[in-house]
């Protein structure tokens, strides 16, 4: 019994002391950001995204921090846009003030104004009011 109870200490001793000894694995680092789904798994080279954070002085600098290339300030929404590689993407996605990283994707106007409501030099837009009359307004630049 005494054999038994010595050979468990034992065996408890040298798991503890190999538990102290062994380096340990750092821990795994969390994405904070939102990330758009797909973005991760995507195999294209260098996407074009925009990372929004505070401010678009620290969207910058993650973005080179991770070897990323910034392409375009979005100040007005906190943002850049910027290219970055799968590996730089998933380094990104777990600096602490990033808040989201999604695609950069092309915009279009939903609809066009018809040729004859707009000339090239004039800068007026149909609209129509709540009682259904239309009427011009001109846009100031």
């Amino acid at each position: 019994m005494n054999n038994r109870i010595n050979l468990l200490l034992t065996v408890v001793l040298i798991g503890s002391l190999v538990g102290v000894v062994a380096p340990k694995a750092p821990p795994p680092r969390i994405m904070s950001a939102f990330i758009e789904s797909g973005l991760l798994a995507a195999e294209s080279g260098t996407p074009s995204v925009i990372v929004t954070s505070s401010d678009s002085a620290a969207a910058a600098r993650a973005v080179e921090r991770v070897g990323g290339q910034v392409t375009g300030d979005l100040w007005l929404v906190d943002a850049v846009a910027a290219t970055v590689s799968a590996d730089e993407l998933a380094a990104l996605a777990t600096h602490p003030q990033v808040r989201s990283i999604v695609s950069n994707k092309g915009v279009e106007v939903a609809k066009k104004p018809a040729p004859d409501q707009r000339s090239k030099d004039d800068d007026l837009s149909a609209t129509t009011s709540t009682d259904g009359k239309r009427f011009h307004h001109r846009h100031h630049r």
